[in-house]
């Protein structure tokens, strides 16, 4: 399988044929949905890849992307688009947790990230912890953290 940083754009053939553009961000993961169920993985990365070039806002599509990226063996990639997922749920801007994102220094940010859920127990913390583990490539330690929001979010 062509890793997917490899994969070329193929034209997105809908209803008779004709070749239409996605026009919007949700139009682009809807379709890569369909490709998901259908098994094509390649086609799949290039939709996401596209819903993010058009929002790239979407933690979404950026979550998504990186579960995708992951699944097709291009770790790097999954790596960063976690990163970027993390970095628009925090909000940019110049606070600790982005400082340490940006520099790169993604143990010292699990750490924050996880002792500030540890403390509130909110869900929004503890996918921002999981995010941080997944851009660290620790599946192990995300996975903890989404089932504790998933928790937390049944009981708010």
């Amino acid at each position: 399988m062509a890793m997917a940083r490899d994969v070329k754009e193929k034209p997105v053939r809908v209803g008779g044929g004709a070749r239409r553009d996605a026009v919007s961000c949700a139009g682009y993961k809807a379709l890569a949905s369909s490709y998901h169920v259908a098994g094509e993985l390649e086609r799949e990365v290039v939709c996401l890849r596209k819903a993010v070039e058009v929002d790239p806002r979407d933690v979404e599509a950026r979550m998504s992307l990186g579960f995708t990226l992951t699944a097709a063996g291009d770790f790097a990639g999954a790596r960063e688009s976690f990163a970027a997922a993390l970095d628009v749920r925090l909000g940019g801007g110049t606070g600790v947790a982005v400082s340490l994102l940006r520099s790169g220094k993604i143990g010292d940010l699990i750490y924050v990230l996880r002792e500030k859920a540890d403390r509130t127990r909110a869900a929004d913390d503890l996918i921002n912890a999981g995010l941080a583990f997944m851009a660290a490539g620790n599946r192990g330690g995300a996975v903890r953290c989404f089932a504790e929001a998933a928790e937390a979010q049944a009981r708010e």
